[in-house]
């Protein structure tokens, strides 16, 4: 997906009133994203969602990542966050948020603070960034929600067709294929996961790296017995390049 503005990413944008929280559920999930993979990497560790007046905390690090990326995403969730702030939990927010697939709990840090100090703490960090002209430091994905937004088309097909139980059905080449003839006529699409794949190598050159990519687009299992990470990424571009030549 290209790095244009939010608001031509093809979002929907009619009738926003009726939608109060269109960005929050992303920041949240980035927060969610953080959270777990701290808790894998050392279950003692440091919290990965908690903002300070002096720093940022990691989640709100890999938002500003990918909100960078897309020019009005940060302006909009602070305005969602004011928002919520001065509503209150009333029943009509709470309604709002659940629509938005927000359950109560995930309005609160992992130290139990309450959701209006969580949110304070986030606001400062959002609003330097927008005042500094949207720019974050450079760095590869750190978690599963960044990964995703990065590379949303690729994860569509690595996590979307070799899913947890695709092997009951599929060999590789048949997911594979089932994939493609899904697509339909549309090379732009498998253009741009063709775009994904180049970037994807660019920040994960070595086996290792590439195999964590793979599982944090969501992909299950292992490449072809006898095939390399690397072998198996190029196998999938040339199904990609072969249908894009027979669709333009």
């Amino acid at each position: 997906m290209s790095d244009q503005s939010y608001e031509d990413r093809g979002e929907p944008t009619s009738e926003p009133d009726e939608r109060w929280f269109q960005e929050l559920p992303g920041l949240l999930h980035a927060y969610a994203a953080a959270r777990r993979e701290a808790r894998v990497a050392d279950p003692n560790g440091p919290a990965a969602d908690i903002d300070t007046a002096q720093a940022p905390s990691p989640a709100m690090l890999g938002y500003l990542r990918e909100a960078a990326r897309h020019p009005g995403r940060a302006t909009r969730v602070i305005s969602e966050i004011e928002r919520l702030l001065a509503e209150g939990p009333t029943d009509e927010v709470l309604l709002q948020l659940a629509d938005a697939g927000i359950s109560p709990e995930r309005l609160h840090a992992s130290d139990e603070a309450e959701p209006a100090e969580h949110f304070n703490r986030m606001l400062p960090h959002l609003q330097r960034f927008v005042a500094d002209g949207e720019r974050a430091v450079s760095a590869p994905p750190q978690t599963p929600w960044e990964w995703k937004e990065r590379f949303s088309d690729l994860g569509s097909l690595l996590g979307g067709q070799f899913y947890m139980y695709w092997q009951d059905e599929y060999d590789h080449e048949g997911a594979l294929t089932e994939f493609i003839d899904a697509l339909g006529s549309d090379p732009d699409w498998a253009g741009t996961i063709l775009q994904n794949i180049t970037d994807v190598r660019v920040i994960a050159p070595s086996e290792k790296s590439l195999e964590h990519a793979f599982r944090m687009l969501g992909f299950y299992g292992y490449p072809p017995e006898g095939t390399s990470w690397k072998q198996w990424l190029a196998r999938v571009e040339e199904r990609l390049r072969e249908y894009v030549r027979d669709n333009t």
